[in-house]
């Protein structure tokens, strides 16, 4: 089942432009390594405590009955609001934190439970939650490590959800989120369909993937002789 708030998606939406979260324009690159030409950053948000708050206290009240034990965050961006859920949750007993981190593994992304959080995860009631949800691999990729370790996956939530991935899809009951804001996405350079690298649109180095694919590959301008 996905968790929609019509009601408070145009809200959420409308906070997220008044505080510059939202790129409308440009060109940039995905954690799952596909391009886009928009961006929207949860820094903006991370950095007020009140609106980060208010949003975690949106997102415990859709999962109050579900009796969660533990909240898995994805690191980084989705540990501030991991803890203003689990405080809205229950605050005289809240439920336990622990995070995912991203590590990399023969030239690809992995994620990893380090400081031996992956002994919590065993028959607790597990909610995942991150900041944005971009195409969902990342948080498919999560799902199933907490699988994995006997978790039970009551849900995932995030601030803004930008693609199309279901709950069915991420082997999930429950799938909320408080923003939609969907992205059109292309295979990247030389051998993809990108039309902003076509057209030698500099990458926007806006987030850390972004950084890294210009780091390894330079800006789509110094690629012209070959595309």
């Amino acid at each position: 089942m996905t968790l929609v708030l019509p009601e408070t998606q145009e809200v959420v939406t409308d906070i997220f432009r008044q505080h510059n979260a939202i790129i409308e324009t440009g060109h940039f690159a995905l954690p799952s390594g596909k391009h886009c030409g928009s961006w929207v950053s949860s820094a903006p948000i991370n950095a007020r405590v009140g609106l980060l708050s208010i949003f975690g206290q949106m997102i415990a009240d859709s999962f109050r009955k579900d009796n969660i034990e533990l909240i898995v965050a994805i690191a980084i961006a989705g540990i501030p609001l991991a803890h203003h859920i689990a405080y809205h949750l229950n605050q005289t007993a809240p439920p336990l934190i622990i995070f995912a981190e991203e590590v990399h593994r023969l030239d690809r992304k992995a994620f990893a439970f380090i400081r031996e959080y992956e002994k919590l995860i065993p028959g607790k009631r597990t909610l995942i939650a991150d900041d944005i949800i971009n195409l969902g691999t990342s948080m498919k990729t999560i799902v199933q490590m907490v699988q994995k370790k006997e978790g039970i996956v009551c849900g995932v939530t995030c601030m803004c959800h930008r693609g199309t991935i279901t709950a069915e899809e991420l082997g999930v009951p429950k799938l909320h989120y408080l923003s939609y804001l969907p992205v059109e996405t292309w295979e990247p350079f030389l051998t993809g369909n990108c039309p902003l690298c076509k057209n030698r649109v500099d990458i926007d180095q806006q987030n850390p993937r972004s950084i890294e694919f210009v780091k390894r590959f330079g800006q789509p301008n110094a690629w012209h002789s070959q595309i």
